[in-house]
Formats: C-alpha cells, sequence, structure tokens
C-alpha cells in the first residue's frame, strides 16, 4: 500500500488459495482527514511457494471496505452484487502492464455498505469465488496479506490497531 497499514508475508510456504486466511482489523480516522483515499486488503498471489518481494505476481485481489469520491479501482466491473461472507461487493477487473507487457490481474472487490472503524474477513472466500469465476486456478500461493490506504490526496490521521491475520 502506498502510504500505511500492516504486512503479514511469508505466507508462501503451502498453498494457501485453499486455505482459510481470517484477518481483520479495527481503524479509526481523525475528524479533520479529508482528500481521496481508500481503507483496502491487498493480497498477492504468485505461482511459485517461495516468492520474494522481487517477484512478479500473477494476480492481486484488493477488498475495498472503506473510500471516498474521487478514487477507484483499476479496470470495469465485471460482477455486481457479488455476496461473500455475508456480505455484498462489485468486482472490478483490471490488468497491471509495463510498456504494454501484461504483469498481472487486479481483481477489487468494492463492499457495497462501507465499514468504516472495523472489517473482517476470510481470504479463502475471495479466492474461492474467483476460482468459481475461472480467474484462476487453485494452484496459487498467497504471498502476502497486506491492510492499508492508498492515498491520492489530501490530509488528515487513520490510527490502525487490533489488526491479525490468522491461517488455519
Amino acid at each position: 500500500m502506498d502510504a500505511a497499514g500492516y504486512v503479514i508475508t511469508d505466507c508462501g510456504r503451502s498453498n494457501y488459495s485453499q486455505r482459510s486466511i481470517n484477518t481483520g482489523v479495527s481503524y479509526s480516522k481523525a475528524s479533520n482527514t479529508t482528500g481521496e483515499y481508500n481503507n483496502a486488503y491487498d493480497i498477492w498471489l504468485h505461482d511459485i511457494g517461495n516468492a520474494t518481494w522481487s517477484s512478479t505476481p500473477t494476480e492481486e485481489i484488493m477488498i475495498w471496505n472503506d473510500w471516498t469520491s474521487g478514487v477507484g479501482p483499476i479496470g470495469s466491473k465485471v460482477f455486481s452484487d457479488v455476496s461473500i461472507g455475508g456480505q455484498t461487493y462489485d468486482l472490478y477487473r483490471g490488468e497491471i502492464t509495463d510498456n504494454g507487457v501484461h504483469q498481472w490481474w487486479v481483481y477489487s472487490f468494492l463492499k457495497k455498505s462501507k465499514s468504516p472503524n472495523n472489517y473482517s474477513i476470510n481470504v479463502k472466500n475471495f479466492t474461492d469465488y474467483l476460482i468459481s469465476k475461472s480467474y484462476f486456478t487453485n494452484s496459487k500461493y498467497v504471498s502476502s496479506v497486506e491492510y492499508g490506504t492508498e492515498i491520492t490526496k489530501g490530509s488528515g490521521q487513520i490510527n490502525y490497531s487490533n489488526w491479525y491475520v490468522n491461517v488455519q
């Protein structure tokens, strides 16, 4: 993430797209926080189980639970009203390229009812959904789970607490 948040890495020792990864976070925004930003999970997938920071991912899953106008996901909407874990999302799919050469796909789930203070998910519910739509297979490795904010402009403060990731 561009500005702040939490990261857990080294998830790739087993095929975590097939395992439960429960994660949650609490946060608060200062009353003077303004601008254009999101608060989201950023989950990285690779074809290899020993990915490092320099390994190009094959997929990126973003799960937006709070954002302001002026920011949006990469790509275009491919599904509306997707129900996952008791919540409803719109799904966007976009492509990251470098000089016109494909690098990886980005799948962005935008929560229909924003959760501005607390949020928890099971990553497996999202990978299962994308696998069911044939976007990728269950042979992927979840190499990193991150949560934080991407800020395009503005000022203020966001405080994160109670961040956890449990792999089962």
